[in-house]
């Protein structure tokens, strides 16, 4: 299987793939040309980058299959007492997205009882200097609102809701361990047990404990 991870080390990479790197060209010089073969590589990189075919962007079709906007994000917007966006709030939310201007994101529709913050609404806008550009990335889209696959999803952030308190050393005996692994089953987590609850399904992720070894270790890195 290949992962996110995998796929964008392999696009950032690829631009420079073809042209092996000669020590000699960068070594340390007080001329310049050092700067200048890292300019030559970083625009032949950009050029690569402005070649390549944009991949088309895909929609699970969602946003127009329901006229309440009920699988669209809604977050912090007025709501009525069902729980469904406000449709004037909506539409001036896709104004605002549609003309990108910074100005705008600061009168954004809000409920007057919200709470959190809109966490980078304009981080759709920015450009990246290092690496490829997150359009130039394919994504599939995502399970579409009735899917199986959604419904999965919503089980899973739900059972790792309601097990958030409760200490890794009771899973293999707690019945809301047992239970959760169970319901998940049922909904196509293959081949699962209270010891494999809520873990990816790349190589290593089944084997060791869950706690993450860089919360557990010491890092000798930054702050």
């Amino acid at each position: 299987m290949i992962s996110r991870r995998t796929v964008l080390a392999t696009a950032a990479l690829a631009p420079l793939a073809g042209r092996p790197a000669d020590t000699a060209e960068f070594t340390v010089q007080s001329d310049g040309r050092r700067k200048r073969r890292v300019f030559e590589r970083r625009r032949e990189a950009a050029q690569a980058a402005l070649d390549h075919e944009s991949p088309p962007i895909l929609s699970n079709g969602d946003e127009d299959r329901y006229s309440d906007r009920r699988a669209s994000f809604t977050k912090t917007m007025p709501h009525n007492d069902l729980g469904e966006v406000d449709p004037a709030a909506y539409r001036r939310w896709l104004r605002i997205l549609e003309n990108g201007d910074a100005a705008g994101f600061e009168d954004a529709p809000r409920d007057s009882q919200a709470v959190e913050r809109l966490n980078n609404p304009q981080a759709a806008y920015a450009i990246e200097l290092v690496g490829p550009d997150a359009t130039a990335l394919a994504l599939p889209p995502p399970p579409t609102f009735t899917s199986h696959a959604a419904a999965a999803e919503m089980a899973d952030l739900y059972w790792r809701a309601l097990l958030r308190d409760l200490p890794f050393r009771a899973w293999d005996t707690d019945p809301r361990a047992a239970a959760a692994a169970a319901d998940l089953r049922s909904v196509g987590a293959p081949q699962l047990d209270a010891t494999t609850l809520f873990r990816g399904t790349t190589a290593g992720e089944q084997r060791g404990p869950l706690i993450s070894q860089f919360l557990w270790l010491d890092i000798p890195y930054g702050a």
